[in-house]
C-alpha cells in the first residue's frame, strides 16, 4: 500500500525505495503479522488470500490499521494467475507472459502495478511500470523486493532484505528466475507433477485511495 500510494510519474521507484522505506515496509509487516497471529491460526503458513481476508476483518479507524492498508489495495482478479516457470518463453503461462498480462489489464493505465509472486516456500513483491507511463528508457521502472537474504543466489548476494531496480521486464524476470528456478524431476516423472512442482501464482494489486483517510 505505502509503495503504491507513494510511487508515481512524479516519484518513481528509485526515488521512493530506500534502506529506510525498506526496514519501515518490514517492520510495518511484522506489526500486521502481531496482530494476524492473535486472531488466525497458523498465519505464517496462510495464503495470499487467507491473510487479506484476515485483515479485512479488523475494524480499526487508524490509517495504518489492518483493514485500511487493504481497503487501499485494488486486487485486480478474483483469483491468483497463475504460470509455469518451465513454460516456454512463447507461452502464455510463463512468468514473463503472467506479468506482462498483469500491466495490459490493470484498469488504472497510468499507475504501477504490484504484484506478489509466491512459489512455496518463498514469496516476493514485484512493482510493474504502468502501461502508459512516461518513464524514460534508463528509469528503473522495475522492482524486485525481498524481505528475505540470498547470500547464494543474487549477484551481489544480500545478506537482509533488499531491492533490485530494473530497467527492463526482461531483467526483473532474470532475477525472479534465480529466486524460482525451474526444478527438473528428469524424464521418468509425470508430466503433470512437472508441473505441479513448477506452478507460482501472481496477485497483482493497484493502490486505491482508501475510504478510511
Amino acid at each position: 500500500s505505502n509503495l503504491l500510494n507513494k510511487t508515481t510519474g512524479d516519484d518513481p521507484p528509485e526515488s521512493v525505495v530506500d534502506s529506510d522505506f525498506l526496514s519501515g515496509c518490514v517492520m510495518g509487516g511484522i506489526r500486521l503479522y502481531g496482530e494476524l497471529s492473535n486472531r488466525v491460526n497458523n498465519v505464517e503458513h496462510s495464503s495470499v488470500e487467507e491473510l487479506l481476508n484476515a485483515l479485512r476483518t479488523d475494524v480499526g479507524s487508524d490509517s495504518t490499521t489492518p483493514n485500511n492498508v487493504i481497503s487501499s489495495l485494488k486486487l485486480l482478479d478474483s483469483s491468483p494467475r497463475q504460470g509455469i516457470l518451465s513454460a516456454s518463453p512463447d507461452s502464455p503461462q510463463c512468468i514473463e507472459s503472467v506479468l506482462t498480462q498483469c500491466q495490459l489489464d490493470a484498469p488504472d493505465k497510468w499507475s504501477y502495478i504490484a504484484c506478489v509472486v509466491t512459489k512455496p516456500p518463498e514469496t516476493v513483491l514485484v512493482l510493474l511500470r504502468p502501461p502508459n507511463g512516461n518513464a524514460s528508457p534508463s528509469s528503473t521502472s522495475y522492482v524486485l523486493l525481498d524481505s528475505h537474504p540470498r547470500p547464494n543466489c543474487m549477484p551481489h548476494r544480500p545478506n537482509g532484505s533488499y531491492a533490485l531496480f530494473h530497467t527492463s521486464l526482461d531483467g526483473l524476470v532474470g532475477s525472479l528466475k534465480k529466486i524460482f528456478p525451474v526444478t527438473n524431476l528428469g524424464s521418468d516423472v509425470p508430466e503433470m507433477m512437472a508441473v505441479m512442482y513448477n506452478s507460482f501464482d501472481v496477485y497483482p494489486f493497484q493502490y486505491q485511495q482508501s475510504p478510511h483517510t
